[in-house]
């Protein structure tokens, strides 16, 4: 009884809300969030969340089930936002700014369970002031809800991987992963390479590890119960694969070029447009480096690295592969990818001092060298932000006179039927 040794998770978790760091980065990026969020109008593909958020409930899950190719959740979630605050440009920005902000909670939570608190407070402070995160935090689309839903979704894995013996600590794992995972698939159809990333992650970590019973036993448990809750969309999301051929059809065939570019918005936002696509890979290809000296640096704590290299990576992976049949292969679907990439970045920033181990758990020192990364990787987001504007699709005109135009490279029936309901 005496003898069994405390969870230095447990002691750490019960103090995190009085870190100062953590609230350092969430009231940094909630005011990066809130500057400017008004000054443009809705563009296109917000002016579509609107309509069907403006839509009774019947008709709104009809349209989402019928033309639209994503799940309704953010669409239901933005319908009671609406009633209860207004449709204004910044009021309906502001539910996408909650999750953006949450996210970065989460991330300090994350940081914290793979590391330590400062681990967390410069993964979660690169994140609060990243442009990529920063553009769909404050966009009236689902994918600040998606994102929330990643972060919380690699909380719970965190958890879930640091106690594997333990049956306490993964009930409480088991309860995170399936909401997380269950609201990223609700949220966004790529919200199942999250599951798969998560779900692989996990079993790899097992098999390296001593394969502890508990952690085989709960992680079938919490994959049935998501696999059940899943079967119950599994239909509608065979009749949205076809919506989907329709409404994805501007996205050219993957190539390097296209990789490159995409992979290049996603590390360093805005270079594209002043320089060519290969400042993009010269972009992804510095920051991949920088991810790779946080990986160094962390090489004494195996599952750890394997943790972030892994859901980093599978998704990106697995969206190229399905890429081969339909194109998916787009940036904004990997944000959550953002978040084991800046924890790896964050330990660029620190150095092991011991192999040694402390309750699971390795002792970081400060370096007077390992900044370097950190802050090249601060001089980038910094230029980024430099340019970063709230509305990155040259929007001058409101949502309703944009549905009234050309569908540009879009398919035109497609548009028209998402325009009718509010064409005047």
């Amino acid at each position: 009884m005496g003898s069994e040794k405390q969870n230095p998770l447990v002691k750490q978790d019960c103090a995190i809300w009085k870190d100062w760091r953590l609230w350092v980065s969430v009231i940094v990026g909630l005011g990066l969030r809130l500057y400017h969020l008004a000054d443009n109008s809705l563009w296109f593909d917000e002016g579509f969340s609107v309509a069907f958020a403006n839509a009774d409930v019947p008709a709104l899950l009809h349209k989402t089930l019928t033309v639209e190719p994503h799940p309704p959740t953010y669409y239901l979630i933005l319908h009671y936002w609406i009633a209860a605050f207004g449709d204004s440009p910044a009021a309906i920005r502001m539910l996408s700014v909650i999750f953006g902000t949450a996210t970065i909670f989460l991330v300090f939570n994350i940081g914290a369970t793979l590391g330590d608190r400062r681990l967390g407070a410069v993964s979660s402070f690169l994140l609060a002031i990243s442009p990529f995160h920063i553009q769909y935090s404050t966009e009236a689309r689902m994918y600040g809800l998606l994102t929330f839903a990643g972060a919380l979704s690699v909380w719970g894995a965190a958890l879930f991987m640091r106690n594997m013996a333990r049956p306490p600590a993964l009930r409480k794992a088991s309860v995170i992963l399936v909401i997380g995972i269950s609201l990223a698939v609700a949220s966004h159809n790529t919200g199942l390479l999250v599951w798969a990333a998560i779900s692989t992650t996990l079993l790899i970590i097992w098999l390296v590890d001593s394969r502890p019973r508990p952690a085989l036993l709960y992680g079938l448990v919490l994959n049935g119960i998501i696999a059940i809750l899943f079967l119950c969309w599994l239909p509608l999301l065979l009749e949205d694969w076809q919506i989907a051929r329709t409404a994805t059809n501007w996205m050219p065939p993957l190539g390097l070029k296209g990789a490159a570019e995409e992979l290049g918005r996603l590390f360093a936002p805005k270079v594209l447009e002043a320089l060519s696509y290969r400042a993009g890979a010269v972009a992804a290809a510095t920051v991949a480096l920088i991810a790779l000296l946080g990986t160094y640096s962390w090489r004494y704590d195996r599952r750890a690295v394997l943790f972030c290299v892994l859901i980093g990576i599978l998704p990106i992976a697995l969206s190229a592969a399905i890429s081969v049949a339909k194109p998916i292969f787009v940036a904004r679907i990997f944000l959550p990818s953002l978040i084991p990439l800046h924890l790896l970045i964050a330990h660029s920033d620190n150095r092991m001092s011991s192999p040694a181990r402390a309750g699971k758990r390795y002792c970081y020192h400060r370096s007077s060298e390992s900044g370097r990364p950190l802050r090249l990787l601060l001089l980038l987001a910094k230029g980024g932000l430099a340019n970063c504007r709230i509305d990155d699709h040259d929007s001058n005109a409101d949502a309703r006179h944009r549905c009234r135009g050309q569908p540009s490279r879009r398919n035109r029936q497609y548009y028209r039927l998402l325009c009718a309901p509010i064409a005047k």
